[in-house]
């Protein structure tokens, strides 16, 4: 009988996988890459969120080769912690780049190229925080903290959206072109940094890196140029933070230079 019981209960489970190949309602889902709570599907995710008010979290990823993307969705993207706090003020979208193909909806196939490309996404993971608009507030990525504090960090983006905006939106006015001006007169150097130093071991890299330094040591002069007009650009108070914060970064860096062509 027990013999009987088993080759039933197997024929059964046989059946049902047949009847669910044959009905469309019963099949398992295909496999994919979009973790649960998210959707591929960005118009959609803005039709929802202009609807309940909400704002987006667009998460673009390489899920199957990026470590620090698998990360991000290992210690907070998959929490519970992190759906229940968020879905109440975000519509949760993911935008994914793998190179297995098939891990994506026919649609994302053709649109998540073009999504990077209007969006400007050059790194992985980047997250987009959108308004109920569409409209871009602030990106952010992976942060140390698990899915707690990144839920914290989420809600005072939320809480702080149009400040936050128009913080950037003055940066990209006032400290962007200077990001620019330091890296046009640092390019020549950067280049050869990159070419000569890199292929090197170790332990030769700084003596040869500051050969480099000494060979282009006009740097320095306009690196203190392009800081010398920064501190006296009038800029909002709004970003003085930003300011300062710029401020010290192009000042270390001038440090560091000046120390390395002081040494023999």
């Amino acid at each position: 009988m027990k013999d009987t019981a088993s080759k039933v209960s197997a024929l059964g489970g046989v059946a049902l996988m047949a009847l669910a190949c044959a009905l469309p309602g019963l099949r398992a889902p295909a496999a994919t890459s979009t973790p649960p709570g998210f959707t591929d599907n960005l118009g959609e995710a803005l039709a929802t969120a202009k609807a309940d008010g909400k704002y987006l979290y667009v998460c673009f990823s390489g899920s199957d080769w990026c470590g620090w993307c698998r990360k991000l969705e290992r210690e907070v993207l998959s929490k519970s912690k992190f759906l229940d706090g968020v879905t109440n003020d975000f519509v949760l979208v993911y935008i994914d780049m793998p190179e297995d193909k098939s891990l994506l909806s026919d649609r994302a196939k053709v649109e998540n190229e073009k999504l990077v490309e209007k969006y400007g996404v050059t790194g992985f993971p980047t997250a987009l925080i959108l308004d109920s608009d569409g409209e871009r507030i602030t990106k952010t990525g992976y942060r140390d903290g698990g899915a707690r504090k990144y839920v914290d960090h989420l809600m005072d983006i939320r809480a702080r959206g149009p400040r936050i905006r128009l913080e950037e939106q003055l940066v990209a006015k006032h400290i962007a072109p200077f990001d620019k001006k330091l890296a046009a007169v640092t390019s020549e150097l950067g280049r050869a940094l990159a070419m000569e130093v890199g292929p090197l071991p170790h332990d030769k890299q700084a003596a040869k890196a500051r050969e480099i330094l000494k060979r282009n040591g006009d740097v320095v002069t306009k690196v203190e140029g392009v800081v010398a007009e920064f501190k006296t650009a009038e800029m909002p108070a709004e970003i003085s933070a930003q300011r300062i914060a710029w401020l010290k970064r192009a000042e270390d860096m001038l440090a560091r230079m000046k120390e390395d062509l002081a040494k023999d």
